[in-house]
């Protein structure tokens, strides 16, 4: 196994996928048939609206462009709603037709056929459990997170509320901090059963009193590994301790099996690798690299 550490700094502007196709909508159905493959490149970019959570006014929308190097890009009067959340995590197929997205405190997961380049609806929602499935009966939680591994596969995971057990209501005993991850076959929507994995009992560093973890997230495979960044925090017997003096962690697990958890750490960074709403590992070149 390699593990290299990247202290560069950068600035991403996040694409919802690529592809190279073009499609366009049937007169005599009423209902977008894609178009045969041309050469023609997309890119699927995502907006999210507004700044309230579920059931506000806030939503997730989407739309494909063939061009993004002139004019502007304009999404949130033209594009397609994905749903009504504006932390949707959205990814492509390699070659662009598919689009999936994860309603975040829902969990749900809805799955598209790009159907047109000129006018909305430009995606159209598959039917029956093929087009939406929700975790939230499998994970247990709404604030799910995921990544797509490859076109087949996407990995969906939350860490269950930390239990900061009292003896006698009043002195502190444990902590506990248990990763809930399944398996999801993207040409199905079908889930796995759930791996449960109990973390604090795998931690071997002592930077922080009772340091557990609380999210993990950017999950890449290489070799029959996993890498999953994490974030962590400790705990003072009252209350939480944020702080980034902890060693920066990899949780690593067998793939596809879900089995051997363990920590690996690095002795050049400190603080938290899960990557929040980014992608922070990727291989490249037959090593993990984490930025």
């Amino acid at each position: 196994m390699k593990n290299r550490i990247l202290t560069s700094k950068m600035v991403v502007l996040t694409l919802v996928g690529t592809g190279l196709f073009a499609t366009s909508c049937s007169k005599d159905s009423g209902e977008p048939t894609p178009l045969p493959e041309t050469t023609e490149e997309v890119f699927h970019v995502a907006y999210g609206v507004g700044t309230e959570g579920i059931g506000s006014t806030s939503s997730c929308v989407m739309k494909p462009f063939s061009d993004l190097t002139t004019g502007a890009i304009d999404i949130g009067a033209s594009g397609f709603k994905v749903s009504e959340s504006r932390t949707d995590r959205v990814y492509t197929s390699a070659d662009g037709k598919l689009v999936y997205s994860l309603q975040y405190q829902a969990g749900t997961i809805k799955k598209f056929e790009t159907v047109s380049l000129t006018s909305d609806p430009f995606y159209q929602q598959l039917s029956g459990e093929a087009g939406e499935r929700n975790l939230v009966g499998i994970l247990g939680s709404t604030s799910i997170r995921w990544k797509k591994i490859d076109d087949n596969t996407a990995l969906a995971y939350d860490v269950e509320i930390k239990h900061h057990t009292k003896t006698d209501g009043s002195t502190y005993s444990n902590t506990t901090a248990t990763l809930h991850i399944t398996a999801i076959d993207l040409n199905t929507l079908n889930i796995s059963p759930k791996k449960s994995i109990e973390l604090v009992a795998l931690e071997t560093d002592t930077s922080l009193n009772n340091l557990h973890t609380w999210r993990v997230d950017s999950p890449v495979v290489l070799d029959g590994k996993v890498y999953i960044g994490v974030a962590k925090r400790g705990y003072d017997g009252a209350k939480n301790i944020s702080s980034q003096k902890y060693k920066t962690s990899t949780l690593v697990l067998d793939y596809p099996s879900l089995d051997n958890p363990k920590f690996i750490y690095s002795e050049k960074s400190k603080g938290e690798a899960y990557g929040y709403r980014t992608a922070p590992y990727f291989t490249y070149n037959g090593s993990v690299y984490h930025n």
